[in-house]
């Protein structure tokens, strides 16, 4: 019987983290690429992909910008939800009554509908690969056909979130993170 090797003992791996501190990144990139490793279903084909493109130089991003939602959406989202932020659980400050203070809580795809139909283009390619090293196909093709649904369809609530300000920013950057046991509750 061969002896188990854990993915932080990887020498792959471990370079690959060396390797992410070295690129010329954000504080927040840095956290984000080393997550990609540590926590992708392969973390050796992750830390493969990641010095394949170090090594060629090739940049590589993992932040994706939010879409807004249409109003129908919005006013389900909001019933749904309450106005509160998913992440904080607040709505805008009481005081705040014209709404000058802060940002209230908007509806926000988690992930953008452009994103899940550009998966299958060849521009959406080097997102394709990137979700298939940290999920594995099955997964991607998983999540394609459990994000791929039309705007009238109800089941596109699930891809919708309440988020406010700091929250919103803190999600876009990486810095909140989604635990498996959190969702896995959810089924079609």
């Amino acid at each position: 019987m061969e002896p188990v090797i854990y993915a932080d003992d990887d020498e792959d791996v471990q370079k690959a983290y060396s390797t992410i501190k070295t690129l010329a990144l954000s504080p927040s990139e840095h956290k984000l690429f080393s997550c990609f490793v540590q926590d992708a279903v392969d973390p050796k084909a992750a830390a493969l992909y990641v010095l394949q493109r170090a090594s060629r130089g090739v940049k590589i991003s993992l932040v994706i910008s939010p879409t807004q939602v249409s109003a129908a959406t919005k006013s389900l989202v909001e019933a749904r939800d309450g106005g509160l932020c998913c992440i904080t659980r607040r709505s805008s400050m009481w005081w705040d009554v014209f709404g000058w203070g802060r940002i209230r809580p908007m509806p926000i795809r988690v992930v953008p509908p452009e994103v899940i139909a550009g998966l299958e283009t060849p521009s959406g390619a080097s997102l394709r690969e990137i979700l298939a090293v940290f999920i594995t196909e099955d997964g991607l093709q998983q999540l394609y056909s459990w994000l791929n649904i039309t705007s009238d369809d109800l089941r596109q609530l699930r891809n919708t979130w309440t988020l406010a300000g700091a929250a919103a920013a803190s999600f876009r950057t990486g810095r909140v993170e989604i635990l498996p046991d959190w969702i896995s509750g959810i089924t079609d």
